[in-house]
C-alpha cells in the first residue's frame, strides 16, 4: 500500500489529472483506509458520496461537519470516527471534499 501511495503522490507532484492528485491527498490523510473511488469498503465510495451531495448547496459545510464530528448510520451500520485537525488539516479536508463533490466532472 505504501508503494501505491508514493506513486500517487508522485503523480500529483508531476501534474497528474485531478482524480489522481486528489485521490493521493485522500490516501495521504487516511481516507482510503475506509473509502475507495468506486468500490464500497467500510464507508461509501467517493463517487457515491458525490452522487448524493454534489447538487446540495451546503454540501461542503455539511460534509466537513460529518468528517470532524463523525457520523453513524448515514451509509450503513459502520460508524465514521471523528477526524479532527490532528488527523487531517482544514486545507486538506477542504481540498478532498471539493474533489469528491466534483467527481462527476473528472474522467473515470
Amino acid at each position: 500500500m505504501k508503494t501505491v501511495s508514493i506513486v500517487l503522490l508522485g503523480l500529483a507532484c508531476l501534474g497528474a489529472g485531478p482524480t489522481q492528485a486528489s485521490y493521493a491527498l485522500a490516501d495521504k490523510n487516511g481516507c482510503t483506509s475506509c473509502h475507495d473511488l468506486d468500490e464500497r469498503k467500510l464507508g461509501p465510495p467517493f463517487r457515491q458520496v458525490n452522487r448524493r451531495y454534489a447538487m446540495e448547496p451546503e454540501a461542503l459545510v455539511y460534509l466537513k461537519g460529518k468528517v470532524r464530528s463523525g457520523s453513524r448510520e448515514v451509509w450503513g451500520r459502520a460508524p465514521m470516527p471523528p477526524y479532527g485537525e490532528d488527523r487531517v488539516s482544514e486545507a486538506d479536508l477542504e481540498a478532498i471534499l471539493r474533489w469528491v463533490l466534483r467527481l462527476h466532472l473528472a474522467p473515470e
